[in-house]
């Protein structure tokens, strides 16, 4: 809702002189990303103190408060700016919290599927925001923005939603990661065996649990004669000291030194950091912010927002196709796919523009296709399962917030650009970054299809195929 709100909202509110010069239009669209911004640096701290839960609940929040300011306005563009920084806010929190979350609980099989629910949720958000806007005046829609905020953190039960078993297990809150992943998974699935996958890739690989197993299972380390076999005092006692010690390390906080030295933690961090950018850089905020006025520029639709809600309906429908093809043909594959499909979408719109050609339904063709790449490919494959578990809150925020930024630099210069270079040629580099991420994947995304997130791990640590020039 938050990111679809500008493009209704920014031609009533210039209908009603709130918005009156084309640099209040550009931070009006743009301020978001700013609490994007700011979400995405406080995020790891807030996940890895808070838990992925109440993280979740307190990035709500902001949204409420950031709605009710741009709601009561009354036209003051103060309270509009400041109400867009406090909504974007939830934006960034939410985005990182919400991607983790769902990659954390997700079974290997399902993890495709159910990490493209954070993109549907944005996708109908941008729906509603589309077809309310439509009928609506833009203090209507802050109101809906109020209750669905509202409705997201009450009626969702959100406090009551089971903790990530991977943050437990990285707080070495052992039984009760056993008992949630019991809860999460179907009654046959043997949880012990997972719970060893999570803890081989900590970072105190191998060592010995020492928190008594649950009723009836049998000991998460392994082997439980492995205990018994372990029957030197000394031995016993230096062993215990040596995991005190690494454990430690592993529930410690990741540096930045590290996050930049360790290839476990560099490595896929460079990757999300290409895909962040590029995902932006594609141009795919631009439309969805001024969806209407790239609309209206066309000539071919009557309605612009009503248009907009074709924008819309289509990103839902195939984010949703997304989801279903993902875990089948693989999340490297879609990504290709839709790397070439947008390139040749943008491509085509920069020649429309650029030819002034009168033939509109080109142009929003175009727009459509654009549209449906990007769902199904950039936009709901997440990035977050490619992080160690240690690094993953930190370095998920650094990736997001990443992609807020560029987000904010393209939005806040379209106008601008414009006007100085035409609409053409912005459009045509948009293709031409489309062709760099189609590159970038091929070079250096591997596939995550069917690995478990200590896997990729492991890839990450080992490989020098697909990552072997980073």
């Amino acid at each position: 809702h938050v990111i679809g709100f500008s493009s209704p909202a920014l031609p009533d509110l210039k209908r009603q002189g709130a918005i009156r010069t084309a640099s209040q239009e550009a931070l009006f669209a743009s301020l978001m990303n700013i609490g994007g911004i700011i979400g995405s640096v406080f995020v790891g701290g807030l996940l890895d103190r808070l838990g992925r839960r109440w993280c979740l609940f307190v990035s709500v929040l902001p949204a409420l408060l950031g709605y009710i300011f741009i709601g009561a306005s009354r036209g003051s563009v103060h309270a509009l700016l400041f109400g867009r920084v406090l909504t974007g806010l939830t934006c960034g929190l939410n985005a990182a919290a919400t991607s983790i979350y769902l990659v954390e609980i997700s079974p290997t099989s399902f993890r495709g599927v159910l990490g493209a629910f954070n993109q549907l949720g944005i996708t109908i958000g941008i729906f509603l925001s589309y077809l309310a806007g439509a009928f609506w005046s833009y203090s209507a829609l802050a109101w809906l923005g109020c209750c669905l905020a509202a409705g997201l953190t009450l009626c969702t039960g959100l406090p009551s939603f089971p903790e990530s078993p991977r943050f437990l297990m990285q707080r070495r809150d052992i039984q009760t990661a056993a008992k949630v992943l019991a809860y999460l998974r179907p009654s046959h699935y043997d949880v012990q065996d997972e719970l060893r996958d999570i803890s081989a890739c900590s970072d105190d690989a191998l060592l010995p649990m020492t928190a008594p197993p649950t009723a009836g299972s049998a000991d998460l380390a392994g082997d439980p004669s492995a205990a018994g076999a372990a029957s030197s005092s000394s031995d016993s006692a230096a062993s215990a000291a040596a995991a005190g010690n690494r454990r430690s390390e592993a529930s410690a906080d990741v540096s930045l030194r590290e996050l930049y030295t360790r290839p476990e933690f560099s490595r896929p961090l460079v990757v999300a950091l290409g895909l962040m950018a590029l995902q932006q850089l594609s141009g795919i905020n631009v439309i969805m912010f001024y969806a209407q006025d790239i609309l209206g520029k066309t000539g071919a639709v009557s309605s612009p927002a009503l248009g907009a809600c074709l924008i819309g309906a289509t990103q839902v429908a195939f984010t949703i196709l997304a989801a279903c093809l993902m875990d089948k043909f693989g999340r490297r594959q879609l990504l290709l796919l839709a790397s070439l499909i947008m390139m040749l979408a943008q491509l085509t719109l920069g020649i429309f523009f650029a030819a002034n050609s009168t033939r509109g339904y080109v142009a929003v063709v175009s727009l459509v296709l654009f549209i449906i790449g990007f769902s199904l490919g950039w936009g709901p494959v997440p990035n977050a399962q490619i992080f160690p578990t240690r690094a993953r809150s930190v370095a998920n925020g650094l990736a997001i917030c990443s992609s807020w930024l560029f987000s904010f630099l393209i939005t806040e210069t379209f106008p601008a650009l414009q006007l100085h270079l035409g609409t053409g040629n912005i459009f045509f580099l948009f293709s031409a970054m489309c062709l760099a991420g189609l590159y970038f994947v091929w070079r250096y995304v591997p596939e995550t299809k069917g690995k478990s997130l200590e896997d990729l791990e492991l890839h990450f640590i080992g490989t020098r195929s697909s990552l072997r020039s980073l």
